[in-house]
């Protein structure tokens, strides 16, 4: 019971949805300039984007997502191109804009492979 009165005196619910936003609009930013990107989604905190590996030279999501680990952002894939995100409650902006731009960065040295490809 403590556990849903913290969830309520601290708003997480409204939080998560905050941060969620402003998430999801940056990986959206992202894929608009980077057409590997097929699909952004997510609700909150949990969040997914796609990647479209016949652009990145058969890169798969797993790469990618070891190329983000190497800079600090650890994310979670699927053998599909689904890269899954689900930061904690307590994440701050600051570490979400951190996120985005290590995933800003690894996302652009794959579309840099697939121009030279």
């Amino acid at each position: 019971m403590r556990a849903l009165e913290v969830v309520d005196e601290e708003k997480l619910v409204e939080r998560a949805e905050r941060l969620g936003n402003i998430l999801r609009e940056g990986l959206k930013a992202i894929q608009a300039r980077n057409p590997i990107i097929q699909t952004v989604r997510g609700r909150g905190l949990l969040n997914a984007f796609v990647i479209d590996q016949s652009r990145t030279n058969r890169c798969l999501g797993i790469e990618l997502c070891e190329r983000m680990k190497e800079k600090g952002l650890l994310l979670k894939s699927s053998r599909t191109g689904v890269i899954r995100i689900a930061p904690p409650l307590v994440v701050t902006e600051d570490e979400l804009e951190k996120g985005l731009e290590i995933i800003k960065e690894c996302v652009e040295e794959l579309s840099g492979l697939s121009s030279t490809g």
